[in-house]
């Protein structure tokens, strides 16, 4: 079951689509990709699914990172911060999210959809930036490929679909892929 798990993580990580597979040896493919994660010590001690790995098979993972691309959905018309969509599976909010501060997790849910719809706003604290977040479903037994969504958006929303996921109970993993702090809101809804 840990091998499985393990597998999976790798296939999370992947999806990023940070790694090139251009790097000239594997000591420097290592060091290029462990920059674009949440170090170990700081996913060990969260209240996610990720701190039952080791140290080994969470840098395995990410060892063997390889691109994967996510499925864009034209955006819609955002609704305003203090009104998140009551009925959504989870929504959540996160607040100066560092770009070394690992992963934020939404609280978790459980659902029998097997398609998902993420819609997020995002935005660079201190800048006009447009930030690259990934937005990713995760529980024990399951980690997604991850919806990577580009830019500054704060008058209107992005979404996602994510699709072929078994019943069970999940978390979003949001994870900042800037050197900059980033902050946002969003909800995901199970589509039946």
């Amino acid at each position: 079951m840990k091998k499985m798990f393990v597998t999976m993580l790798v296939v999370i990580l992947t999806s990023v689509g940070l790694y090139t597979g251009s790097a000239p040896n594997a000591e420097a493919a290592d060091s290029n990709l462990v920059n674009f994660f949440p170090p170990y010590s700081e996913i060990v001690n969260t209240n996610s699914i990720l701190s039952d790995l080791t140290e080994e098979e969470y840098n395995e993972a990410i060892r063997n990172a390889i691109p994967m691309e996510s499925l864009m959905v034209e955006s819609a018309k955002t609704q305003s911060e203090e009104n998140i969509k009551p009925m959504a599976n989870m929504s959540w909010v996160f607040n100066n999210l560092g770009p070394n501060d690992g992963g934020h997790f939404s609280g978790s849910f459980t659902s029998s959809a097997n398609k998902y719809r993420i819609t997020v706003v995002q935005w660079a604290t201190d800048s006009n930036k447009a930030p690259s977040v990934n937005y990713t479903l995760v529980n024990r037994d399951y980690f997604g490929t991850p919806a990577l969504i580009y830019g500054r958006f704060t008058h209107t929303n992005e979404t996602k679909e994510i699709w072929n996921v078994p019943p069970g109970t999940y978390q979003v993993m949001v994870t900042n892929l800037n050197d900059f702090a980033i902050s946002g809101n969003g909800y995901i809804d199970g589509i039946f």
